[in-house]
């Protein structure tokens, strides 16, 4: 009636809403007996005209067109039609003009459709900007989820059955319908044999947030670095020789952290093992699709997983969750300095020392500074830190010009002591050079105090002296010093105590040669007296004329050898010396042998 309507065996029906371009609304209706579908316009006076229509000869899947749902796509409207006896879903276009075309479709066994065995009924909903249809399959006893796209595409998105984890109520699943709540999507499915309905979640499982085991710091070459990706529900892996892969950024740099394990839970864990070079000051996945698959990630339901992640940086991130970084570089020393005044500094003054290195470390131990007056400054403070604090107090004999390390290696850390930054890279302990403006001698810091005794000591052999030796006592002192007057050495030499008196010194570090009794004066080194020289030596060569008697001359007292040989008070060797000098010749000379006799008065012959 009315125009030839195809109403025979109507089954299905959904009304289409206002329409494009004010046409009223509309109604579709599907045909079961005349394999056809049915488009009537809705008056206002309550008239059903006919609006166009199309049969199994124009689109052949309607064939047996079972349940009718509409959706509107990009600003069309279009309808969906489930086929029981072609086991199919055909998507149909409806124009304003009442034209209906085909605009896609997916039968059973194709496509990844693998529930649409007597389809009976569908919906369709919004999910995560995209649009989907649901439909029941009677004969499969089960629910097949398809992805419309824009274009009309129909995508399988997912399917399950009857016994799968979870679904045991869809035993002759002929009705379904869709609903949100609580930020999700369901499906309530009526199962007619089952005598009874099944609620299923439509929603996919997406990701929750990214995180790691790690916990917040610096790592160096060869840390391992474990990335977990949290989905809000058990996820699977479809093809496991094929995981799915985390993208990552490191200041920019792009690396992949590869699956490790999770498969079957809600945490996926990714693993990247730190390369020598890589630097990240905060560690972050490169974008939001940084986590893929070549194979599929689904749920315990076989719905494919939502892949998306947080945007880096927002809440969830794997830069929000965790501070991780990646340091690869040692820290140095860039300047040694004392917050202590640029002025002489006395006896007692505590001085402190600043370190200041290119980051942060941490210290184990006690390091020491070598210093160049003779002392050792300990580190106090600065753990944490750049800059390490060493501690020095002027003790007796310290003195300099300009307070400074000995050299550039002069940062020790024996002793079991460490300099490390956070990620676990020692310290490179190289100091700036000592002329350098980095280093301590640029705070200009003097150390002076009164000079000290550091030994006395002597210049003679260790052995037995006897009465009429002379012995040379050097005092030692911490820098040169002068000297005024005569500075008095009083010795322990038995029942009386005697009093060396200072002779020379004060110029550099000796200060006192000294005698143990008064007589003539001894030098603590020996040299030999060596043979006659000038007339003495030319007497000795001479020789007498053949026949003739040498001249004797007549001794003026009692005849007497002279001595030739003595034993050094220094060195105690035996050496020859020269026959003394008389008592009226002046004072000889600092040497082992006297000084030379003034030439004889001359004598007549007889």
């Amino acid at each position: 009636t009315g125009g030839g309507l195809q109403l025979n065996g109507a089954g299905g029906i959904d009304v289409l809403g206002a329409g494009d371009g004010g046409v009223p609304p509309r109604a579709l209706v599907s045909a079961t007996n005349a394999d056809a579908v049915q488009l009537v316009s809705i008056l206002p006076a309550g008239g059903l005209p006919a609006n166009g229509s199309a049969t199994r000869d124009d689109i052949p899947l309607v064939d047996g067109a079972g349940s009718v749902v509409a959706l509107e796509i990009g600003g069309r409207a279009h309808a969906l039609v489930t086929s029981f006896s072609a086991k199919s879903v055909q998507l149909l276009r409806i124009h304003p003009n009442g034209t209906i075309d085909d605009a896609g479709s997916a039968s059973n066994g194709t496509g990844g459709f693998d529930a649409l065995g007597g389809a009976t009924d569908s919906a369709a909903f919004e999910m995560g900007g995209w649009t989907y249809a649901i439909v029941a399959s009677y004969t499969d006893d089960g629910i097949q989820l398809a992805r419309v796209d824009p274009g009309g595409t129909l995508a399988a998105a997912g399917s399950a059955r009857n016994d799968d984890p979870g679904l045991d109520m869809l035993d002759g699943a002929d009705a379904v319908d869709v609903f949100a709540t609580g930020g999700r999507t369901y499906a309530l499915v009526a199962a007619q044999n089952d005598d009874a309905v099944q609620l299923v979640r439509l929603s996919p499982a997406s990701v929750a947030e990214v995180s790691s085991h790690q916990q917040n710091g610096s790592y160096k070459a060869g840390s391992d670095i474990n990335v977990t990706v949290r989905f809000d529900e058990p996820v699977r892996l479809s093809d496991p020789d094929h995981p799915p892969s985390l993208l990552l950024s490191l200041d920019g740099v792009r690396r992949t952290a590869t699956y490790l394990t999770g498969g079957g839970t809600d945490a996926l864990v990714f693993n990247y093992t730190v390369r020598p070079g890589d630097a990240a000051a905060h560690l972050d996945y490169a974008h939001a699709w940084s986590l893929t698959a070549r194979g599929a990630v689904t749920d315990l339901y076989n719905y494919a997983a939502d892949l998306g992640l947080p945007a880096p940086g927002a809440p969830g991130s794997l830069a929000r969750t965790r501070a991780i970084a990646f340091d690869n570089e040692q820290p140095a020393v860039e300047r040694v300095y004392s917050p202590n005044a640029s002025a002489t500094h006395g006896l007692d003054a505590v001085l402190h020392i600043k370190v200041k290195f290119s980051e942060s470390v941490n210290v184990t131990g006690t390091p020491a500074l070598e210093l160049n007056v003779g002392r050792t400054a300990n580190y106090t403070s600065g753990d944490g830190t750049d800059t390490l604090t060493f501690l020095y107090k002027v003790q007796e004999g310290d003195a300099s010009a300009a307070l400074n390390y000995i050299d550039d290696m002069s940062l020790k850390t024996g002793g079991g002591a460490t300099i490390k930054d956070a990620a676990g890279n020692p310290a490179v302990l190289r100091l700036p050079g000592t002329d350098s403006s980095d280093s301590l001698g640029g705070s200009s810091i003097t150390i002076h105090t009164a000079p000290v005794v550091r030994s006395v000591s002597s210049l003679n052999a260790s052995g037995t002296y006897a009465i009429g030796d002379e012995l040379a006592i050097t005092v030692n002192f911490s820098e040169p010093v002068a000297v005024e007057g005569t500075p008095l050495l009083e010795l322990a030499t038995g029942p009386v105590d005697r009093t060396a008196n200072y002779t020379t010194g004060g110029r550099g570090r000796a200060a006192g040669r000294t005698r143990r009794r008064p007589g003539r004066w001894r030098p603590p080194r020996c040299r030999p007296a060596g043979p006659p020289r000038g007339r003495a030596a030319r007497s000795s060569r001479r020789r007498p004329r053949r026949g003739r008697r040498s001249p004797r001359r007549r001794s003026r007292g009692p005849a007497r050898r002279a001595r030739t040989r003595r034993r050094c008070p220094g060195c105690r060797a035996v050496r020859r010396v020269r026959p003394a000098a008389p008592a009226s010749a002046p004072a000889p000379r600092r040497r082992c042998a006297p000084a030379r006799p003034p030439p004889a008065a001359p004598r007549r012959r007889r």
